[in-house]
């Protein structure tokens, strides 16, 4: 049996599929947007999996090894920057490939695999390279385009780090395309119907769209207050989409005169640089909250969660946390890219009137601010139904399509 069929053959004769699952990364614990969606697809597809395999800089310990039963994870030790960022293919993917002997040592054990799915678009050639050995297909999900992103991290550097970092997205760029014309691989699920139509114009593979799954993982029960009176925005500070993003809301839209007296813009998130802290000292009435051990207690004082996203690509996996929280939710439309949130789950805003309007909506109409908490979460339960995700993987390995 070719590496086209094993789906197709199993799921006619009434079997279910089974998966090797390949990370970018030790996915435990959760705490970056990248690590949340890995640990989400975990959540969803670890029934469904015969082996996980990690690629690692340094071995975890068994503490770290335990997140991650019933499965023991084979682990693939990465390769250093001389050996695998001098050539023409990206270090983010070629670096992952490392020594596959810890995986043909289990191969054995791997028979009954029907495919390889890779958790993300870094881990795709490492996944590609295990399927070859397998003769199994691959579904990649990538979470977002990593050249547009890479692009965009440029943008803090000048002189010499500027261009090698452009050099880094020229290579990503071309291999993005090599991995959508690759025999592997059987079919690509983005994060947003924007980047799954993006990526569909240079693929002669499928490409699809499939909601975040970074739902799965959010199971607390709702915080948000109609009596909270605050303004939070969430994010991994030492990001630079989320930089841009913070910066435009201060700078554009953040109009704290035009709002309840004892209204304050908390910012929480991690790894604050100079650039934040230079922004938030600026502004009137906000806060600088870093690198806390729960969010959630911020949450609980938000009466309204902004997502002004203005640039990069995939999904926020901020927005999810706040749906879960029940907190009333201002984006931007690219900021809700990936969600296909209806008109009652978020209030939608590009331009900066439009936007602190929402915002100052959201804080002096309790019935609107009710509307959209609930609204947010019906979404959220409407991305989390299991047997949605679990059929656009298996469509996907059988090129019927995602969607």
């Amino acid at each position: 049996m070719g590496f086209a069929e094993p789906a197709h053959a199993v799921l006619e004769e009434g079997g279910s599929l089974s998966w090797v699952l390949v990370a970018e990364e030790p996915f435990f614990p959760a705490t970056s947007g990248g690590r949340v969606e890995q640990a989400g697809m975990w959540e969803h597809m670890k029934d469904r999996a015969c082996a996980l395999v990690l690629p690692i800089k340094d071995p975890p310990t068994m503490t770290e090894m335990k997140a991650y039963a019933p499965l023991v994870p084979i682990l693939v030790p990465r390769q250093g920057p001389l050996r695998s960022g001098l050539g023409l293919r990206p270090f983010i993917t070629h670096s992952r490939v490392g020594d596959l002997r810890e995986v043909k040592r289990w191969r054995s054990s791997l028979g009954g695999a029907t495919g390889v799915v890779s958790l993300s678009y870094k881990s795709w050639e490492l996944s590609a390279r295990i399927a070859k050995m397998l003769d199994l297909p691959v579904v990649v999900r990538p979470y977002n385009i990593e050249s547009k992103y890479t692009q965009t991290l440029a943008e803090e550097f000048t002189g010499l780090k500027r261009l090698a970092v452009l050099g880094e997205s020229a290579r990503i760029w071309a291999d993005e395309r090599r991995m959508g014309s690759h025999k592997r691989v059987r079919h690509v699920l983005d994060i947003s119907a924007t980047d799954a139509q993006t990526r569909a114009e240079h693929c002669s593979v499928p490409v699809s769209f499939a909601a975040p799954f970074a739902g799965a993982l959010r199971s607390a029960e709702p915080v948000w207050s109609p009596d909270a009176r605050h303004v939070v925005f969430i994010g991994s500070l030492d990001v630079r989409t989320n930089v841009d993003a913070l910066s435009w809301f201060i700078r554009e839209a953040w109009r704290p005169a035009e709002l309840p007296e004892d209204t304050k813009l908390l910012v929480v998130g991690r790894n604050p640089g100079e650039e934040v802290r230079r922004i938030v000292a600026g502004a009137e009435r906000t806060e600088l909250h870093s690198n806390v051990p729960d969010p959630g207690v911020l949450l609980r004082q938000a009466r309204v969660a902004v997502n002004p996203r203005v640039s990069g690509s995939g999904s926020n996996i901020k927005l999810i946390d706040y749906l879960a929280a029940g907190v009333p939710v201002v984006t931007t439309r690219a900021g809700a890219d990936g969600i296909q949130a209806g008109s009652d789950a978020v209030l939608a805003a590009d331009t900066p009137n439009e936007f602190a309007a929402a915002v100052q909506l959201l804080l002096t109409d309790a019935r609107s601010a009710a509307w959209y908490s609930e609204g947010g979460l019906r979404l959220l339960d409407r991305m989390n139904k299991r047997s949605d995700t679990m059929n656009k993987i298996e469509r996907a390995f059988t090129n019927e399509g995602g969607n």
